[in-house]
């Protein structure tokens, strides 16, 4: 993952000081009272996705039958530019493409018995070259963003870093005393790094996990009645979604609860033992690395019950603590001191374009659709998301 989004993002820094610094610093962006500050960016960013769905639905008469997944990406991207980039979203459709490309390259290399030799990667193979300069890229588009911003605030103009997330780490970089015994100052380089974390996250796993979890209200006929009622009642005529909206669409997040237990994004979970710890009867030493299994814990049938490989988002009604045995069981953004700073917003990003599909579409099945969930970064449909759209 670093070599994605680089070496001083909040999900790759292992130093206890610095991780807790800058986790304090960012985490005031993901407050409810922020979140429902980007709700309008967040919609208007999904319904640029939607309508090209709707597009393909008119062209075919009401109904189609076709991948949903690239529109899907195409929705996350764009409400990830408007609330992490604002204005810039040709660059962060350039941002986006790099970092594909660059996961493509880097999962095709894990097959390869020379990627494990040490000291491999500085070889000046051909995939090592086209690493670099996606890297490279992908540095240069940000500071580009970055460069225009600083000019503007050097020149006076106090909203110059911009009042998205990337200005609001601006601010924080350029103020933060960067001489601190308690961890590496959160700078420029910080701020790239994260920008690119949360560009990657915020709209790779999303649109995936839509996907699937219209796969499965497609699968599951009853579960697509229950959530498509609740959100012609919370959104009576067409009304477009607001915050109080949206936290009243519980039965769309218990189905994207179930949709994430069923296809957990991250397979594992990898955590550094920063002391020596005794667990039961196994030693685990400082330093060592541990692999929290996610999706063999969400297919546990002793966490879950018998019913672990049934689609029933019924057991999060009353929150993801509730819905098995032990309260942390379900793990989608991990736990703990590295609990993703991500995760109100995702949930609201996916809440929001599933809501908005269900207010235009009814989902079925596609006779063409492969199923194939792999993992590549995040797990994903190896074929893509074929379904058929009849417009309601």
């Amino acid at each position: 993952m670093g070599e994605v989004v680089g070496q001083k993002c909040i999900a790759i820094v292992e130093d206890p000081p610095t991780h807790q610094s800058h986790r304090r610093k960012l985490n005031p962006f993901f407050y409810p009272d922020a979140l429902k500050a980007m709700v309008d960016g967040m919609v208007e960013g999904a319904a640029s996705g939607i309508q090209r769905l709707d597009e393909k639905v008119s062209q075919g008469g009401g109904v189609a039958d076709f991948d949903v997944l690239p529109d899907l990406y195409c929705a996350s991207n764009q409400i990830l530019t408007r609330t992490m980039l604002s204005s810039d979203v040709e660059r962060g459709r350039q941002l986006y493409k790099c970092q594909t490309q660059l996961v493509e390259i880097l999962y095709g290399s894990l097959s390869k018995l020379s990627f494990w030799i040490p000291g491999y990667r500085f070889f000046p193979t051909k995939d090592n070259r086209e690493i670099a300069s996606l890297k490279s890229e992908m540095r240069n588009l940000l500071t580009e963003i970055i460069g225009a911003r600083t000019k503007a605030f050097g020149d006076g103009n106090e909203g110059g870093y911009g009042d998205d997330i990337l200005g609001q780490m601006l601010m924080i970089a350029s103020t933060a005393p960067q001489g601190t015994t308690k961890g590496a100052p959160f700078n420029l380089e910080s701020v790239v790094d994260n920008t690119q974390m949360f560009y990657m996250a915020g709209q790779d796993t999303v649109a995936v996990v839509v996907a699937f979890a219209m796969l499965m209200l497609a699968r599951h006929p009853e579960w697509q009645d229950r959530a498509q009622k609740e959100v012609n009642e919370v959104l009576a005529s067409g009304k477009a979604i607001d915050v109080n909206g949206l936290n009243r669409l519980k039965i769309v997040g218990m189905v994207i609860n179930e949709t994430l237990r069923l296809f957990s994004s991250l397979p594992r979970i990898p955590k550094v033992a920063v002391q020596d710890v005794q667990v039961r009867d196994l030693f685990i030493p400082k330093g060592l690395t541990v692999e929290v299994a996610v999706q063999s814990m969400h297919l546990d049938p002793a966490l879950w019950g018998e019913d672990v490989h049934k689609f029933n988002p019924e057991r999060f009604a009353n929150g993801p603590a509730s819905a098995s045995t032990h309260p942390q069981a379900f793990l989608p953004f991990s736990a703990g001191l590295h609990y993703c700073l991500g995760t109100n917003y995702a949930m609201n990003e996916m809440k929001i374009m599933l809501a908005m599909m269900l207010q235009r579409f009814q989902i079925l099945v596609s006779p063409h659709y492969k199923h194939r969930p792999y993992f590549a970064f995040v797990q994903r449909p190896k074929y893509g998301m074929r379904l058929i759209l009849k417009r309601v």
